[in-house]
């Protein structure tokens, strides 16, 4: 296993999938902590728990917060992968701290990595789009220019 130390002093290894650990964390069930955190989702949309928010620094940025995670998308008109998640990590350190620093570390330490939907609660996701596009509340439909569409979801 690769392990990184980052520079506030974490260490996060790799796993089998591809995706950043804590040093010492737990090995969960992914499939259980997902249904629990969907369940807890839902009951937070019932109760006016739930939040959705822009986001500044993303094109038609969008947070959805619950009191289990984050879940944050958006478009990017940045020319690389690399630059444009630095723009994601400025965008999320609104929500969390570390989970920036760990996008950070993704670009200093060149480990781009996408970690799609697998059943646990944590996602990274990415792809090249031609454009961006959106309707707002009255139907209208804007457009903006953007390069990339990304996706990130993370526990509290």
């Amino acid at each position: 296993m690769k392990e990184i130390r980052t520079k506030d002093g974490r260490i996060l290894y790799k796993d089998d999938k591809g995706h950043w650990l804590k040093k010492g964390s737990d090995v969960r069930d992914p499939n259980k902590e997902d249904q629990i955190a969907k369940a807890q989702a839902e009951a937070d949309r019932l109760n006016g728990k739930e939040r959705n928010e822009e986001v500044k620094g993303l094109i038609f940025g969008n947070a959805r917060i619950t009191s289990t995670f984050t879940d944050i998308d958006g478009y990017s008109n940045k020319k690389s992968e690399a630059s444009m998640l630095k723009e994601l990590a400025k965008s999320v350190r609104k929500y969390s701290k570390s989970e920036a620093g760990a996008l950070e570390d993704m670009v200093k330490f060149n480990e781009i990595n996408q970690a799609p939907y697998d059943g646990g609660g944590y996602i990274l996701e990415w792809e090249e789009v031609p454009g961006a596009g959106r309707f707002d509340d009255d139907d209208n439909y804007e457009s903006a220019d953007a390069k990339w569409y990304v996706h990130i979801r993370f526990n509290h």
